[in-house]
């Protein structure tokens, strides 16, 4: 019962999160990419088509649990807790559990931090075993503290990340920050929207960044990682990755 529970709680949440992207974020990949195809022209088409992503979706709080502890809290049926009790930051990302990506992508996340800032990692590249932390690591990361949901880019050729924006968004009654996140096979462009609608961003990776030219995901692949600054916390109650042909 609680299975199928949570499998509606997911099909109403990406049906609304594909009438949202219709409605106001769809974009184009690029010039050398497809356009997301998304052109439904009835309720049954979207019905159908949320369907079939909700059978493909890959939650992200099951490769979470895999890389490091995580306590349990109950404001969704598999909300995580990270807990960073040290001095100094906690970060955890393993390359055992990669994740394909489809032509397109929707990654849904949920999250609120206690104290300072915490997050998640879009790992595309691992730097060397005895290079600089740093070096050739490449990795989208996505940080919330409180109302402000910042994005910063690891590019691998330095060792302070590039900031690509920080936006103040609605949260709700729990505190809890809710985002959007779009992007293609080879992570060219990706674009940000919170779930309120009060605002869109959209970043063009291949051509912003000349250290990734080919994008963010050029192997068509992501690594899961997260991140908590010092005595702080980071709450995860959705962490969902939907794909479109």
């Amino acid at each position: 019962m609680k299975k199928r529970l949570f499998r509606l709680i997911i099909f109403s949440l990406l049906f609304i999160a594909i009438i949202l992207y219709i409605n106001g974020f769809k974009t184009r990949i690029g010039s050398d990419s497809p356009e997301l195809n998304l052109e439904l022209e009835t309720k049954e088409d979207l019905s159908a088509k949320a369907k079939d992503m909700t059978k493909k979706f890959i939650n992200g709080n099951d490769i979470i649990k895999k890389i490091i502890t995580t306590g349990n809290c109950d404001l969704s049926a598999s909300c995580l807790e990270i807990v960073n009790q040290d001095r100094n930051w906690l970060g955890s990302y393993n390359q055992d559990y990669p994740v394909t990506l489809n032509n397109n992508n929707l990654l849904k996340l949920t999250f609120k931090n206690s104290e300072s800032s915490a997050g998640i990692h879009l790992i595309s590249r691992y730097g060397g075993k005895n290079e600089l932390w740093w070096k050739n690591r490449v990795s989208l990361n996505l940080a919330v503290l409180k109302e402000l949901f910042s994005v910063y880019l690891d590019t691998g050729t330095q060792e302070e990340p590039l900031l690509l924006f920080s936006q103040t968004i609605n949260t709700d009654t729990n505190g809890l920050a809710s985002v959007y996140i779009i992007f293609d096979r080879q992570g060219k462009i990706i674009t940000f929207a919170d779930s309120f609608g009060s605002f869109s961003k959209k970043v063009n990776i291949a051509k912003d960044v000349k250290s990734l030219s080919q994008g963010l995901f050029p192997e068509n692949k992501l690594h899961l990682g997260v991140f908590v600054a010092p005595l702080s916390k980071l709450t995860l109650t959705e962490l969902y990755l939907f794909p479109f042909e």
